[in-house]
């Protein structure tokens, strides 16, 4: 049996061994996060835009016109956080050892486990939400409606079906996000060393006279891989409305480093304007080192 803690956050085995810290610096919940696939242009598994019944197709506004209820798609067993730019995994049907094992292979991977987990027990226990629905309803912090954005087909397809019109954005490359990523080898000495930062040395032991080469790589690192994006509008928001998007799409930058480093604007509130969202221009911090 596991048991967890939630006023230390840890997962720990019967032993006291810890498998996982489990904390969200954003303190988000399951339902904030968006469907993910393995494949971008993965479907939900079910056609995305309507039913046959009776040898007749039915879309799914025309099934709640006839009171019919559209069957929901499968679970998400994985979510994506715009915020940190990260999968979070369902593992509420794995066993312990499975649980144990995905901590092991990835120590940075993020999970989700419910309370009721049946090998699971909880000291100190705290309510948690239950909810397998996607993320769309919600306001942040200040009360701002939360605004999501679908990076996959699933995603696109499960928001059209409740309701909410997507607004696409294009995800092609502007240049104004970079960061290097510097590579020497010595080729007689076979070594090769990375590094991200002009101050790091850039030589070994008696490995300075040799015959050396160097190249440095430019890139948005933190661009997303999938090439859809778009925000997921709800039906309810008037021209003037102040929103919270929680996965930005377009390429801001919000802090740069002197030594030429830019990073993008992952969040941020904005302005419905009735066709698009005026994002709010951010304060670029700008780090010396």
């Amino acid at each position: 049996m596991m048991r967890y803690d939630p006023k230390t956050q840890r997962l720990e085995t019967d032993a006291g061994e810890l498998i996982k810290e489990i904390s969200c610096p954003l303190s988000k919940k399951w339902d904030q996060l968006m469907p993910w696939a393995d494949d971008w242009a993965q479907s939900i598994g079910q056609n995305p835009s309507g039913l046959e019944l009776g040898g007749e197709w039915y879309s799914w506004a025309q099934l709640e016109e006839r009171g019919l209820q559209p069957p929901e798609p499968a679970p998400a067993r994985k979510k994506y956080c715009g915020s940190c730019q990260k999968c979070v995994i369902d593992v509420n049907s794995y066993t312990e050892a499975q649980i144990q094992a995905v901590c092991e292979v990835d120590k940075q991977a993020c999970i989700h486990l419910r309370l009721n987990h049946p090998e699971l027990t909880v000291v100190n226990a705290e309510s948690e939400e239950d909810s397998r629905a996607c993320g769309y309803e919600g306001v942040s912090r200040r009360g701002l409606p939360i605004v999501q954005t679908a990076r996959t087909l699933a995603a696109l397809e499960d928001g059209v079906r409740r309701g909410y019109r997507p607004l696409f954005v294009s995800t092609e490359p502007q240049g104004r996000v970079k960061s290097k990523f510097g590579i020497v080898c010595w080729p007689q000495q076979k070594y090769v060393m990375n590094y991200r930062d002009f101050r790091q040395p850039t030589g070994i032991t008696g490995g300075e006279s040799d015959e050396c080469i160097e190249t440095m790589i430019w890139h948005d690192r933190d661009r997303h891989s999938s090439p859809l994006a778009a925000y997921l509008v709800p039906a309810t928001l008037n021209k003037g409305d102040r929103v919270y998007l929680a996965d930005v799409i377009e390429e801001i930058v919000a802090s740069t480093w002197n030594q030429g480093d830019s990073y993008r604007l992952t969040e941020s509130e904005a302005t419905w304007e009735g066709d698009g969202f005026a994002i709010d221009p951010p304060r670029v911090i700008e780090a010396l080192g």
